[in-house]
């Protein structure tokens, strides 16, 4: 007998009786029997139950309304819907599992020559026995089927849908207590466990009424269990159950699986908090190690050494501090436990020192992963200290260094903050003063006047003014640190340091008196630093406002004396400006964006003038743009009508592009205005650079006169033009883009102002951005535990030396070689981890909402839930490829182990057709050319070209391969434009190529020929330099054996890969030519150059304009984001997908598409006889066609740049 045993706060018990009886029939008729028969498959299955049909009806509609309203509360009806998916899901699967009864019933039926045999009843009861012994049989295995399948996959939905809900307690909700989550939960689970009988019953009943005679013949024999019968004839025994499926025996005793799932809460919970103070701790002492010891590796190693006790005393301290057997122990009262009701405090107390041992083994466990990692990152630290002595003579500086004492850490950074705050009143009261000493020409003791000289000069004058200046200032630093070092601590033991005050001491007079001396020449060096560095910016700042007239040498020198200015422009002239500069030296840099100034702006302008109009621009085009995106956003928002009647909305530039660009303009009128002022004046001060056409190493630099002047503000006037008209585009673009809300995956929500239509997002439905991050979550989370998976099946298949099914083995080779083999295993090695990230899945979406606008959502169809899960799992079963090629390279990497080199002579005495015999130190051996691995038969010696060679000549193979196919293509082009004519004098026709192989074969070898003879000797070199791998399979050693290649293999293997090369570029030929005689014989690259550069500009344009939403895609989708692998895939190829769509809707949206269509109306090819003609409508679509995988393409290139700078972002930050 046993009971489910349930104490609550008053320790009273309730026992909830679970027994199994057996009956003891003697069978009356035919009815009788059959349900008797029932009766004894369920005491077989663990259960006793008095009415078949009504038990089957009552056990297949679990009511959990009912039973919540005997509780006196109700269950919310979100609630109830999940746990009814729940149990049909349940349902289903039960259903599939015991479809194999359905066999077993088919093969019983040769029993019916019972009707027309006289049989005696002993033969009837052996054949009885036979019938319950073969339903029993099956009954067995299917019945633990399904049990699993209740506890694994089940039971933890139900779980989770229990701690998330809510019930109704009169008017107002509530969170059920834990007795009630539990009751509830073994009442739900107890009933689906009691369908797996039902079910069970269903199949048997089902073939007794298919038998009908069957009944009446067994009833004449008397027999108790058909299980018992069965089980003397074939030996199977039907025992009952240990526990229901709804317990456990995790911690040793029976308990609820709710209750584990409590437990773990509770102890990952604690962890948690424990872990924080562990790594506070931990970084604390690594932080004194690298401080204060003197022999800090081995502090360090000292420090791992200790880290189970340190974590055991912690674990222990932290367990009394926050009480939590005790915790424990109250919970364990309020659980369910499977056990004898006479042993239930004995398993209690046994369960929970079961529950503290599994608690300190798991804390133990990940606290020692947690703080391993901080250790590393102080490992780093002193590597990197250790490689700044190697370079520097010097390590880097710690506390201990910069004070001669152990000062604690904490006190060290307030030191620290109080010098910082200090150094910039030093900066500027310094400041200050030399400025004030050159103003007024300050004259120095020695009777020198200041002046503007460097200041190795200069500072022995100078300095000892700086001093006097911030003496007070360093006075009161000085007193502000005596006061705080007054209590300030030294640490003394750095064992027994724990971040506060353990293993600490107050700092002593003497001590204080030291660390002020150090700070107060530390000041020194840092006021004298100072002063140079201010010095040395006022002499940059003085000399800039200065011209002057020099010669420039060819050695890069200065000139000190240099021709008046009025030599080079006669005063009388009116163009000259009646106040001529003052003449400097200027280095010969300027001359070296001479060329390019020139073309700018019509003359050879100083550099510095040259920077300085492209700063006005700049910062008037900043203004600009600002103004433009405040007047288009509330155009947008306000619905503004446009003279010719056109409401502002988010349409194409090229609809209202006339419009707007001459309202933008005028409102930006008084900025231009005030830039034009701005520029006037700029370019009034500007300098001429006029170079002696004689001797290039000689320039004047003069003031400009009034004609260069006003011709340079032509110019300029013409480039603001053009850059306003740009920004009024650009700016309106980047209004309708950034004035929307990204909801993620690819679509943008937009304001309700501005637009009530937002695209669809990937899955075919927008959805909240709340559900695509549980998506993405998901994904995430099984992503991980699918790349587990396969990086350990993979693993395991190496180092086993798996066999495939044709006989071969397993190498470490490229996974293009193996894939095909491979992707299968893999893909069955996760398949149960795909369906439940299906379920889980299922259940985000089917409580996700669509979005309507930016206000409104809506419940999601049954139809839409199906359509979204199912684009979701492409997606993911697409990514799969990408991620088991990752993993397989990465086993390849890890299991790569050490390289051994040995010396081996190979010899080729026998080759034929596909293989090569060969003897390797007396062992007669194999070589499969196509992958490059020798094999030998009898010893299991494998000799296979190293991964990395190997990877080698397949990236040969595939840059020669693109080489040769574009250039049969572009002969095939030729031949066909110009209508060759062979030698019979017949034209070449756009016939297949069985019809022209014969006479094309010969024109197009001769193009290919050299080409493969540049990659037979570029494979040579390769192979000469290669290494082959040599293995014992069997062997699990991770040791690589290599040797160097011989000649017999190297020309072998050579020829094997030339063979399939030239293999593969004769049906190249073919493919080739039938490809392309269905294509129009005009494309981009035939149409005029001038057509083809106009649509470059084009390209070039759009491409600048993407990189501002590339910019923005890749800073919105990673801001916020976890540095890791594990997502770093996803968030790619979010990046990827987002800015492609966005890419093509600017295009189509920003009038780029309209401009091509443009110029292609009036575009024109060229054609043999010199005259040209447009193109056909038929022929603009293939250019198009060709243009627009050029733009995919850049987008593309541009995508990828942007992501390799994101990779590298995580690379460092991991």
């Amino acid at each position: 007998m046993y009971s489910v045993n349930y104490h609550d706060d008053n320790n009273c018990v309730a026992q909830y009786d679970f027994s199994v009886s057996v009956s003891n029939i003697s069978p009356v008729n035919s009815s009788f029997l059959l349900s008797q028969l029932f009766q004894d498959l369920c005491d077989g299955c663990g259960y006793s139950i008095n009415n078949i049909d009504s038990t089957y009806e009552v056990s297949n509609d679990i009511s959990l309304s009912e039973y919540a309203i005997k509780c006196g509360y109700k269950l919310p009806d979100d609630f109830l819907l999940v746990m009814m998916k729940n149990k049909n899901s349940f349902v289903e699967r039960v259903d599939f599992v015991l479809s194999d009864l359905s066999c077993v019933s088919k093969s019983i039926n040769s029993f019916n020559f019972f009707k027309k045999s006289k049989s005696s009843n002993e033969d009837i009861a052996s054949s009885m026995s036979k019938i319950c012994s073969s339903f029993s049989r099956n009954l067995c295995d299917l019945r633990s089927k399904c049990i699993n399948i209740l506890r694994y996959n089940i039971i933890p939905e139900i779980i989770k849908s229990i701690f998330d809900s809510t019930v109704i307690d009169g008017d107002c909700d509530r969170k059920m207590t834990y007795p009630e989550m539990e009751q509830l939960f073994l009442y739900f689970v107890t009933a689906l466990e009691k369908l797996i009988v039902v079910k069970i019953l269903y199949y048997l009943r089902d073939f007794c009424s298919k038998n009908n005679d069957l009944s009446s013949l067994v009833s004449l024999v008397t027999y108790s269990n058909k299980f018992i019968s069965s089980q003397g004839y074939n030996g199977i025994s039907m025992t009952d159950l240990d526990c229901p499926a709804a317990f456990t025996d995790k911690f040793g005793k029976y308990t609820s699986f709710m209750a584990v799932a409590k437990i773990d809460e509770i102890v990952v919970d604690f962890w948690g908090s424990l872990n924080n103070v562990l790594k506070k701790i931990v970084g604390y002492k690594c932080s004194c190690i690298y401080n204060y010891s003197d022999s800090a590796h081995d502090d360090i190693e000292k420090l791992l050494s200790t880290f189970k006790v340190l974590i055991k005393e912690k674990i222990d301290k932290k367990i009394a501090e926050e009480e939590i057997e005790d915790s424990i122990r109250t919970f364990l009262k309020c659980i369910f436990i499977w056990s004898k009701a006479d042993d239930i405090e004995i398993n209690r107390a046994l369960i929970f020192d079961n529950i503290i041992g599994y608690m300190h083994n798991f804390i133990s466990k990940k606290s020692a992963n947690s703080v391993l990692g901080v250790v590393s990152s102080f490992k780093k630290k002193l590597l990197l200290s250790k490689r700044h002595l190697v370079t520097y003579g010097k390590h880097l500086s710690t506390i201990a260094d910069r004070w001669g004492v152990r000062l604690h850490p904490e006190d060290d950074c307030k030191i620290s903050s109080i010098k910082r705050k200090f150094s910039a009143k030093y900066s500027n009261a310094i400041n200050n003063k030399f400025r004030e000493i050159i103003e007024m020409e300050y004259r120095f003791s020695d009777g020198t006047v200041v002046s503007m000289i460097d200041w190795d000069k200069i500072s022995k004058n100078l300095f000892p003014i700086a001093q006097e200046t911030v003496r007070f200032i360093v006075d009161a630093e000085c007193e502000e640190l005596s006061r705080f070092l007054c209590g300030a601590r030294i640490i003394e033991d750095i064992n027994l340091f724990d971040g506060c005050f353990a293993g600490t001491r107050k700092v002593t007079s003497d001590e204080i008196d030291s660390i002020l001396k150090i700070s107060a020449d530390y000041a020194y060096c840092k006021n004298r630093n100072i002063s140079s560095k201010l010095w040395k910016n006022l002499i940059k700042s003085k000399s800039k406002s200065k011209s002057n007239k020099f010669n420039v040498s060819k050695d890069n020198c200065f000139c000190s004396s240099v021709e008046p200015v009025t030599d080079m422009v006669p005063v009388s002239s009116p163009s000259v400006q009646t106040e001529l500069p003052v003449i400097v030296s200027i280095p010969v840099e300027l001359l070296c964006k001479r060329d390019k100034i020139i073309s700018m702006w019509g003359l050879n302008l100083h550099p510095d003038d040259d920077k300085l109009i492209m700063f006005v621009r700049k910062k008037f085009s900043v203004q600009i743009k600002h103004h433009l995106s405040r007047l288009f956003y509330g155009m947008l928002k306000n619905r503004t009508v446009l003279p010719s009647g056109t409401v502002v909305r988010d349409s194409s530039w090229l609809i209202i592009s006339n419009e707007l660009s001459e309202i933008a303009a005028e409102s930006v009128d008084f900025i231009s205005k005030n830039q034009n002022k701005e520029l006037n004046r700029v370019l009034s001060k500007a300098r001429v650079v006029d170079v002696d056409k004689g001797d290039s190493s000689y320039c004047v630099v003069r003031r400009v006169t009034d004609d260069e002047k006003n011709n340079l503000m032509s110019r300029v006037s013409k480039v603001v033009c053009k850059r306003l008209n740009a920004s009024i585009r650009l700016s309106w673009l980047h209004v309708v883009n950034e004035y929307s809300t990204d909801i993620g995956y690819g679509y943008r929500e937009k304001y309700k102002g501005i637009c009530g239509i937002a695209r669809e997002g990937i899955w075919g439905v927008k959805l909240r951005y709340t559900d695509n991050i549980d998506i993405l979550n998901i994904r995430k989370k099984f992503s991980s535990r699918i790349k587990f998976a396969v990086h350990a099946k993979f693993a395991s298949m190496i180092i086993n030396n798996h066999k495939f099914e044709d006989g071969t083995f397993i190498s470490s080779c490229a996974w293009f070689r193996i894939s095909r083999r491979l992707f299968p295993i893999a893909k069955d090695e996760v398949k149960y981890i795909l369906e439940e990230e299906s379920r889980e899945l299922e259940g985000i979406i089917s409580k996700a909402r669509a979005v309507v606008d930016s206000e409104l959502d809506r419940e999601l169809t049954d139809e839409e839930k199906l359509t979204i899960l199912g684009n979701v799992m492409k997606l993911v079963n697409k990514a799969l490829k990408n991620l088991f090629r990752n993993t397989w390279e990465g086993v390849i990497f890890s299991l790569s182990g050490n390289c051994v080199d040995i010396k081996n002579c190979v010899e080729i005495y026998n080759s034929q057709a596909n293989r090569i015999d060969e003897v390797i130190t007396s062992s007669d051996c194999s070589l499969a050319v196509e992958k490059f691995d020798v094999c030998n038969k009898s010893d299991d010696i494998k000799i296979s070209i190293c991964y990395e060679d190997d990877l080698a000549i397949l990236n040969v193979r595939n840059k020669f391969s693109r080489i040769i196919t574009k250039c049969i293509t572009d002969k095939y082009s030729e031949l066909i434009n110009r209508g060759y004519i062979f030698n019979e004098r017949t034209a070449l026709n756009k016939l297949f190529w069985k019809k022209v192989s014969k006479k094309m074969l010969p024109i197009i070898k001769r193009e290919v020929d050299p080409i493969m003879e540049s990659e037979r000797t570029k494979i040579g070199d390769l192979l000469s330099k290669s290494r082959v791998d040599i293995s014992l399979l069997g062997s699990i050693s991770k040791d690589r054996v290599v040797r160097e290649i011989t000649l017999e293999e190297r020309n072998m293997i050579l020829e094997s890969i030339m063979k399939l090369v030239d293999k593969q570029v004769m049906r190249n030929f073919g493919r080739i030519w039938n490809r392309i005689i269905k294509l129009p014989s005009v494309r981009l690259r035939h149409i005029r150059e001038e057509d083809r550069s106009e649509l470059d500009s084009v390209k070039l344009e759009f491409i600048g304009s993407l990189g501002s939403v590339v910019d923005e895609v890749v800073s919105s989708l990673s801001s916020g984001v976890d540095l890791s692998f594990a997502c770093l895939d996803d968030l790619i190829s979010n990046i990827s997908r987002i800015v492609s769509e966005r890419g093509h809707n600017l295009f189509n949206e920003g009038g780029f598409l309209d401009r091509v269509e443009l110029l292609l109306s009036c575009a024109r090819v060229v054609e043999i006889k010199g005259n040209d003609r447009f193109i056909t409508n038929e022929e603009k679509r293939f250019v198009l066609k060709d243009f627009m995988h050029m733009i995919d393409s850049d987008i593309d290139c541009l995508i990828k740049k942007r992501i390799i700078k994101l990779s590298n972002v995580f690379l460092s930050a991991k």
